[in-house]
């Protein structure tokens, strides 16, 4: 590893591939560590003729997109389309690059902030249907069904283990962590990395750190614009290595040659 402290990505390279590159654009070494990667799911069937999709994640939007019959849950030909809601640009992204642009985005990107959009603007009593993973969290459910309406899940992916080498310990300057499972895994393979900076995504994921004996942990803003410039500022703020505090090697000085007095040089 690099003798200079780094910012460590734990998500996937997919998932990483904005981040690593705002990073390493302002000069931050990246060092990537994939915690967990995509299982895909095929559910026997899928919701039929709901009034709203709602993704909270691009793996959703993959998920989906690689189920047999997902343009006719996204545009069917004998009922109206349903609206499309989304948590997230790259969510938005992604489900524009499948043909079908969101009607609705969350503006912060938090299922708390699409809830209320949402309760904002539907009938009482929409059909929902959410399409995510295995995990969940932010109270996205619970809220639309508060307000009323009748919610059903469509799960297309779990998140899964990887092969994640075991690194002796090296500079870290911070390491970003977006899930508890990611957390558990990490740490379960490295424990010394329990005594470097985090910036965390959510607070099951603080938590989860703090348990595991973390002593610096920072939350991130669910927003990913916001995470760049969150890791620069503690890559930055980041103690010094034993390297870069090392004064420079001692030279031994050199004998100047010795010369005779001008009036003693010899004829």
């Amino acid at each position: 590893m690099a003798s200079e402290p780094c910012v460590v990505l734990t998500r996937s390279p997919a998932d990483n591939g904005e981040l690593a590159a705002a990073l390493t654009a302002q000069g931050v070494p990246v060092c990537e560590l994939p915690c967990l990667q995509t299982g895909w799911i095929s559910p026997p069937v899928l919701p039929a003729g709901p009034d709203v999709l709602v993704f909270t994640s691009r793996r959703g939007v993959e998920g989906l997109g690689r189920l047999d019959g997902f343009e006719e849950l996204l545009a069917p030909a004998d009922a109206p389309a349903p609206q499309r809601a989304v948590v997230g640009p790259s969510t938005a992204a992604a489900l524009a690059a499948l043909g079908y642009p969101a009607h609705t985005s969350a503006v912060p990107a938090t299922g708390a902030a699409l809830a209320r959009e949402l309760n904002a603007n539907l009938k009482h009593s929409s059909r929902i249907a959410i399409v995510r993973g295995t995990m969940r969290a932010g109270g996205l459910d619970e809220t639309l069904r508060t307000a009323g309406h009748r919610v059903e899940e469509l799960v297309v992916y779990r998140n899964l283990p990887t092969d994640l080498p075991v690194h002796s310990p090296f500079p870290i300057s911070a390491i970003f962590v977006s899930a508890p499972s990611g957390a558990r895994r990490l740490l379960a393979a490295m424990p010394w990395m329990r005594h470097s900076p985090f910036l965390v995504l959510g607070p099951s994921t603080a938590a989860t750190l703090e348990e595991l004996g973390a002593t610096t942990i920072h939350r991130a803003r669910p927003i990913p614009n916001t995470w760049a410039p969150s890791l620069i500022a503690l890559h930055r703020s980041a103690p010094p290595t034993l390297t870069e505090l090392a004064p420079p090697p001692f030279i031994t000085p050199t004998t100047p040659p010795a010369f005779p007095p001008a009036d003693q040089t010899p004829n």
